[in-house]
């Protein structure tokens, strides 16, 4: 008489349509079909292993390789393994709510700009991908100033250590934007990184501050137009004022990431302006999305072949901090410019609103919390996808794409995790992929 258990840190995590397994000590994770799945599900209740199961039969070899993977094992007698209770971190049990832990606060310190980007302002018809990345606006409206001092205070006290400054562009505010760098030098632990599109004769202020402070920079490229000149630059997009601006940057090798903003009508412009950023600058760019809702299509498709990369965790902690959080969110909140807080740049969702430039008193709304939960309703696909594990997507996008695919079409990062299986397929000791069983080979 035999059962068979997974091991207390592998854990089967279940898909709409296919389950991954993933191993936390040695940071790996398998795709698991639907029909190996559910029987991996009957054994782990301890349902004893059928004795008549052949050496040949699917079931055999899938649990007999799934041990000699380090992943499971066989007992005489039945096992019973909590996982959640084994695996959780510590807590120590205290009356009330915890006090939120945060890392990161997006400041939007101005609403101008030179660009007028026809998808910036938080429009309910432009899908945007990872807007935290880049200068649009989360939505339109004026601009308050506040009192940086006591804001960077603030702010640093609730334990933030990244505060990225940002717009519209923050240099057409440059004596409150220097007032906050100055401010903000007063604390050691916080790092300040100001987002621009780059352009309005910005390259000797750019210059001028880092001289004074360590400032990160990231330069936004919003590309709109598929014209070129004689170079195979895209023209009236990649102006001279951005183009100049990255070459002062590289000349006086201050620290900055370069980030195209690409439309759906510029998708593929992609490979050229890698390419370009490499002959160039020998940079690698980042790359965010600003689709139209009626174009998502053209978007998947575009993902398909570019989808997002895998994400493993570097400990035992972070998996399980996964489990229970969402990656980008957890911890973040943004201040707009009109002094409302939001969860990120990319959702316009006020959950409080900052009052004599106290931001304490505004953080109090449980709502903005609410986003930093795995298990949150906002979540939407991504409850039901195994993969949400791996995955570096933009919880933002995945709001906004649910109601418009509606179903129609699956998450593109998955498309990366298959591509990573099939290869794996090839090699003795896989033998998970969702097609080895399908097709019986298995």
């Amino acid at each position: 008489m035999k059962y068979f258990r997974l091991k207390a840190d592998t854990f089967l995590i279940n898909g709409a349509n296919e389950s991954v397994l993933y191993d936390v000590s040695f940071q790996r994770a398998f795709v698991v079909c639907k029909k190996a799945a559910d029987y991996l599900k009957e054994l782990e209740k301890n349902r004893i292993i059928e004795p008549t199961i052949q050496k040949t039969n699917w079931k055999n070899r899938l649990i007999s390789q799934i041990c000699e993977m380090g992943l499971g094992y066989f007992e005489n007698a039945p096992a019973y393994i909590e996982k959640t209770t084994i695996n959780s971190p510590l807590r120590e049990l205290m009356p009330g709510n915890y006090p939120p832990s945060y890392f990161r606060a997006y400041w939007n310190i101005s609403n101008d700009c030179e660009w007028n980007c026809n998808f910036c302002g938080g429009k309910s018809d432009i899908l945007t991908w990872r807007t935290c990345i880049t200068c649009i606006r989360s939505a339109p409206g004026t601009s308050i100033q506040m009192d940086s001092g006591k804001v960077i205070e603030q702010i640093s006290k609730l334990g933030v250590s990244l505060i990225v400054i940002r717009g519209g562009n923050p240099f057409l505010k440059w004596q409150y934007l220097n007032s906050i760098i100055e401010e903000a030098q007063r604390y050691p632990h916080l790092t300040i990184q100001i987002t621009t599109p780059g352009i309005g004769h910005i390259s000797r202020r750019v210059i001028d501050i880092t001289k004074k402070f360590k400032i990160l920079f990231n330069v936004i490229m919003p590309i709109q137009s598929r014209r070129y000149n004689s170079s195979q630059i895209p023209i009236n997009i990649m102006n001279d004022q951005q183009i100049n601006l990255i070459d002062e940057l590289r000349k006086n090798k201050i620290m900055f990431y370069l980030t195209f903003l690409l439309s759906d009508i510029t998708l593929s412009l992609r490979e050229t302006l890698i390419k370009f950023s490499a002959r160039r600058w020998k940079l690698n760019p980042g790359f965010s999305y600003a689709i139209e809702s009626d174009n998502v299509d053209a978007y998947l498709n575009f993902r398909e072949q570019y989808p997002y990369p895998l994400s493993y965790w570097k400990s035992r902690e972070e998996f399980y901090f996964r489990m229970g959080n969402k990656l980008c969110l957890s911890g973040t909140f943004e201040i707009s410019s009109d002094g409302m807080i939001n969860p990120c740049p990319g959702f316009n969702v006020p959950c409080g609103k900052i009052l004599n430039s106290n931001i304490s008193s505004a953080l109090t709304d449980p709502q903005l919390y609410t986003y930093w939960k795995s298990d949150s309703v906002y979540s939407c696909r991504c409850t039901d996808c195994s993969t949400r594990y791996l995955c570096l997507t933009c919880w933002s996008t995945e709001n906004k794409m649910f109601p418009v695919l509606n179903g129609r079409r699956e998450c593109p990062f998955r498309v990366q995790l298959f591509k990573d299986a099939l290869k794996m397929a090839h090699k003795a000791s896989y033998v998970f992929s969702p097609l080895e069983i399908e097709q019986g080979k298995l």
